[in-house]
Parts: structure tokens; sequence; C-alpha cells
């Protein structure tokens, strides 16, 4: 990419009017050269200075990874540091850390239920989790704080990758990943639509926080073979296409479907259809098969019943899905790589100066992809419903779509700043180098970034239920915030003893899942996402945990109804009802279900409704005499809502042993494991 970087250049003279400087930068050539490869002892001056960009936005990025476990230790000095783990990042989808806790322990068995340990392969993939889980085995607790490091500076050099494809210079690339990498939101006016406000990345396990540096790197790979003359595309790079969406189709299998469509692009820059397109193509799917093997063979050992429960569901070809897309979206999208299109045809000359000869047909090239990578984005649904015949969890390539849509105009706007960046150092000699002026806007603005991310995490306070969205009825228990009292209960918890495959018994999902992952504990209820045993098994466990806590029919009934508990206990996503599946016909639900089900849409694949043949049978099982628990069970917590304010276990077996105004605790009173008998 030669010709390519900012064109900065440190003189004698500037040196000399400013000594502190100078030596400053003198030392971190001889420190960068001593021991240096050949290549970098004869760069230039200018390429030492980018670097000293990069590397001064890369610090920023790192120490913004960093800032939520230092916020949490300042704002919650007291907690455990697992609890501080746990709420590192608002909101959480806190199912994946009990997978990390178990793949760091090796390949992930069935780890939840404590009779079952080893019986089965988990067919969760394994990349999205794979760095988390190393950090964590190395380092402990703290291997969540080095993992978030890794994938903030895997996100922020993917993106200025990115970038420096397209032909933008390093500094301003370097710049723009790290405004986007600390969470700076994309706003864009489109009048006479309302304002749209897109926050491209967040911390969200492992999508999007890991399946947006794979997405980057696909994308980047893809950029690179479209803005290559199609006479020197080289096979390395079909093949580091196929290695990416290998990567990807295991970590967001919604990108791939776009990313793979938008593939297509680089057929047709490839001016005509011969033997060397067919062979390089072939290499690029034989490589991406070849890394996908240990996923193929450990999806060989996954049940369907337990796809069904992810959400898995048919789609007949007759009747494809489709939505309608983000047209605020799609337009702002369009017309941002319209104006760009325009503006590399209209100032042709001027951008090769500027830049290199033909860059503006390089750029030209590049916008085409993004053009595609926002069609097959917004078309992806019904194209990949029709491939398929089947569908799960939908709602994720909207989603997705417009996390593509923004990665592409960030590296518009990049490519804007970076052009005006260039006029005006042409106009500003102190601009041309790595002076006052360029070291004075590059601090402010990464001072200015670090900022905004820590004020906004300051100012988004995460102390009530990280899944206050699918638990609404835990908040308001108490005055008392739920992460306090969590906090001390943790430690309550810890104070039992050595939890290692103790079976905890609880409805709180955030507490099991703090259980399951920094306690190496068991759950005596299945977690439908979680476990890999069989509908029945976590039926009957439900059954009994709720015979044993003095749960009459008819409440049982109301329980079974409520979407949360078969979110988390019973079923997951089996039972949804949206307009695009329900699980059973229509007629099998009542009039008020029929009547929410017909305001859903093909999206809403987590609108959860049992059909009354399903009530019916879980309720003619709850109906039979009381049975045996279903294994061990070590200690009891329930939360005072609702449902359960009134339950207990039989005071004959189980005591009090902790109480807040949220929480109980209850321990048999015989030795823990000796209390599996009848109810």
């Amino acid at each position: 990419m030669s010709g390519l970087v900012w064109p900065v250049r440190v003189t004698e003279p500037y040196l000399c009017f400013a000594p502190k400087w100078s030596v400053i930068l003198r030392v971190i050539v001889r420190l960068t050269q001593s021991g240096a490869s050949s290549e970098l002892r004869s760069a230039d001056r200018s390429t030492i200075a980018n670097r000293i960009v990069f590397l001064a936005c890369l610090l920023a990025v790192a120490l913004a990874a960093l800032f939520p476990y230092f916020n949490a230790r300042w704002t919650h000095p007291h907690e455990p540091a697992s609890v501080s783990v746990l709420y590192r990042e608002q909101p959480g989808d806190i199912q994946y850390y009990p997978l990390i806790s178990a793949l760091s322990r090796g390949p992930i068995k069935e780890f939840m239920i404590k009779e079952r340990l080893g019986s089965a392969t988990h067919a969760f993939p394994v990349p999205g989790l794979l760095v988390h889980a190393v950090c964590y085995r190395l380092f402990g607790l703290y291997g969540y704080a080095v993992a978030d490091v890794l994938i903030f500076a895997a996100y922020f050099s993917m993106l200025f990758l990115l970038m420096r494809v397209a032909g933008v210079s390093a500094p301003t690339s370097a710049v723009v990943a790290m405004l986007f990498a600390l969470g700076v939101y994309l706003i864009i006016e489109f009048h006479p639509l309302p304002q749209l406000i897109v926050r491209v990345w967040e911390q969200r396990i492992p999508r999007p926080f890991v399946s947006d540096v794979f997405a980057l790197a696909t994308l980047a790979a893809l950029a690179w073979i479209v803005r290559t003359p199609s006479d020197e595309r080289s096979r390395g790079q079909w093949a580091l296409l196929g290695a990416t969406l290998a990567l990807i189709i295991q970590v967001d299998v919604y990108a791939t479907y776009i990313l793979l469509a938008s593939a297509s692009v680089a057929i047709v820059t490839s001016g005509r259809f011969n033997r060397r397109l067919v062979e390089n193509l072939g290499l690029m799917f034989a490589v991406l098969l070849i890394l996908c093997v240990p996923f193929l063979i450990q999806r060989s050992f996954h049940s369907h019943a337990i796809d069904v429960r992810w959400g898995l569901f048919p789609v007949p070809r007759s009747h494809l899905l489709f939505w309608r897309p983000e047209i605020r979206i799609m337009i702002a999208a369009f017309l941002v790589y319209a104006l760009f299109f325009a503006g590399a045809i209209i100032f042709k000359e001027d951008l090769d100066r500027i830049y290199a000869s033909d860059v503006s047909i390089r750029f030209r090239r590049i916008l085409l992809l993004f053009v595609a990578v926002t069609g097959f984005g917004h078309l992806a649904i019904p194209l990949t419903t029709f491939v398929l015949g089947k569908a799960v969890q939908i709602y994720h390539f909207p989603v997705i779509a417009r996390d593509l849509d923004s990665m592409c105009c960030i590296v518009c706007l990049g490519a804007a700043a970076d052009i005006l960046f260039r006029i005006v150092a042409r106009k500003v000699p102190a601009f041309s180098h790595f002076g006052w002026l360029s070291a004075a806007l590059l601090a402010a603005v990464c001072v200015g970034a670090l900022g905004y991310k820590i004020h906004f995490d300051r100012s988004s306070p995460q102390d009530g239920y990280i899944r206050a969205d699918s638990f609404p009825e835990i908040d308001g228990l108490s005055k008392t915030p739920y992460r306090i009292e969590f906090a001390d209960l943790a430690r309550h918890l810890k104070s039992l003893g050595d939890s290692k495959h103790m079976v905890l018994g609880t409805f709180d999902h955030e507490l099991c899942a703090w259980w399951l992952t920094f306690n190496q504990g068991c759950s005596y209820l299945g977690d439908p996402f979680l476990s890999t045993v069989s509908d029945s098994e976590i039926e009957t466990r439900f059954a009994s945990f709720c015979h044993l806590l003095g749960v009459s029919p008819t409440e049982y009934a109301s329980i079974i109804r409520q979407p949360t508990m078969n979110l988390f206990w019973i079923s997951c996503d089996k039972y949804q009802a949206s307009r695009a599946y329900t699980y059973s016909a229509l007629d099998d639900y009542s009039p008020a279900q029929r009547a929410e089900i017909a305001h859903t849409t093909i999206l809403d694949n987590w609108h959860i409704d049992v059909p009354l043949s399903e009530q019916h049978r879980l309720l003619s099982a709850y109906d039979l005499p009381a049975s045996r628990l279903q294994g061990e069970l070590d200690v009891i917590v329930l939360t005072n809502e609702k449902a359960f304010r009134d339950h207990a276990p039989p005071a004959s077996q189980w005591r009090l042993s902790y109480q807040s105004p949220r929480f109980r605790v209850y321990v048999p009173l015989s030795k823990p494991g000796s209390n599996s008998s009848a109810i």
C-alpha cells in the first residue's frame, strides 16, 4: 500500500524548534530500531510517526477496555470480584458466561446437571468464546479483563485494516477506528426522516463483541480482493477469505450469509469467468470446509430437540418469509455510497494526485462491495430461508445488517475525514509533519474519546438485575439495588464451603449463571439453552422442584404460562409464537393468545406462548403423585417475587440460613447430598 500513508515528516529544523519532543522521538526511534528487522531499520521517520499515532490510539482503546473493571471497584469496592466481572457491561446476556467457564476446562460437555456431568457434547460454537475461555483459564477472574483488552485491540485493528485497504491513510484510519472502538455513536441525519442513531459496537459476548471482529476481518479480505486488479489476485487472498468466513460462520452465521453473498462482487469484478477464478473459488471453499470440520464434528453429536429449543423452525419454500427492511438505514447508507461514488468520479484526478494512481477506481470497486453488503443484508431473510428451508432467530438479520452498513459507512466517513485533513495539511504546513498541531490534535481526540467512554459508563450504572428485560418482576422488591443484595448473597454462598459440583436450586437466572461460572457448581434445574439433557428431564426437574416448594396445581398452571419461566427453565424458544411460526396450529391457542400472535411480526422470535395442549400435558404430569427429587440438591435460593414469596421447602428437611429483603437461602438439615428422600 505504498503511497497511501499520511505524509508525516519530522525534519531537523523542527527538531531544533522543539528539543524536548525531539529527544523523546529520537529515543522512541532508537528503541524501535534496536533489535528490529531490516525493514523497520530502513523505515523513514514518517513511518515511525505513523506507528506512534497507531500506538497512541491503541493505548486509548486498551484503557477503555479496562475502565468497566476499574469503575466496578470504584463504585462497588466491597463486592466480590466475580460479581464485578458479571456486571462488566450492561446489559449483558449472562448465559454465555457458564459456557466460557466450561470451555476453559476443556471441550464443552454437559456441565450443569450433576448426575449427567460429561454425558454429552455441547454444540455451541467455540471460536466466539475461546479468547475469554483461555484467558480465564490462565488468569482466573482477571482473565476477563485481559480478554476484553485483546478483543478491543482486535476490533480496533480490523477496522483500521479495513480502512487502510480502502485507501485511507494510517493516522486517519487509526483515529477513526479508535473513536468507534470506544463506542462512539454513528448519527445520521436524513430529512424528512427522523434522526438515525446507531451504536456501532457493544461488549455483549460473543455477539457483537467478538463476532464483529470476524465480520470486519471478512469485509477487509473481501475489500482487498475487490480492489486488486483481477490478473493480480493471488490464491492467498482467496484462502484468507475462506478462513475468515469459516471463523465467522461459527460466531455469527447471519453475517456469514450476507458476506458470502457479497463475495459475488469479487466474481463480477474479475472480468470473466475462467479457470483461474474457478480454482480460486474452489480454494476458498476448501479452506472454509477444512476449518469448519471441528464444528461439524461437534454438531454431529447434537440433538435436534436442542435445536428446536434454540428456536429452529421449518419454513415452507412456497411461503417464504419477507420483512420490511429498515428503510432509514438503507436510504442513509445508499446516500453515503452515492455521494462517495459521485465524488470518486468527479474528483478522480485530484484523488489520484493526493493518494496514488488509480485510487479512484479502487475506491469505486470497494463502494460496489459496500452496496452489495447493504443490499444482501436487507434481502438475507428470504434468500436464506429459500436456500435452507428453515430458520432460527431471524431477528438477528436486521441487527447484523445494520452493523455491516455501519462498518461500510464508517469507512466512507473515514475517507472523507482523510481527504479533508490532507487538504488542510497542504494549506497549514504544521500539519504536514508530526508537529505541535498534529500532536495536540491527536491528544485531544484520544482524551476526548476516552472521556466520552468513561462518561458513558459512569452515567449508566448497572445496579439492577442484569436481565431486567426478561425479569421485570425482579425489580422493585426492595429499595436496595439488586446488585448490592446479590453481592451479599454471593459472599454468604461462598461461606458455605467448597461449591465445586455443589447443586443449587433457584429460579434466579443471574444467580445460577454466577454459580455455574465462577464456582464450578451445578444446578438442580436444567437451563434448556445451556444443558444437553432431554426435554422430559428438564420438565420433570422443574415440576419436582415446584413440588418441593409446595406449589399448588393452580399456581403451577400459571407459572408454566410465564414467558420468563419457559425461557430459562422449561423450553427456551421451543414455544415461540409469531407470524413466522407457531409450535402448534393456531386453533390450539386461546383467543387471547391468538390475538397476541396476530400483533407480532416475523421477527418476534422470542414471543412465547404455550399451546393449550402443551399446558394440559405439563399440568397432567404435575397432578400425578409427588415424586422424589431427580438428584442431589445442596442449597436453595428463593427470591421474594410474587409467585414464590409465600413458598419454601419443608421445614422438616431445610432450614433458613440467610435472608435479605430480596433473597432467602435454605440449606438441608442433614448432610449435603442426603436430601434426596421423598418430598
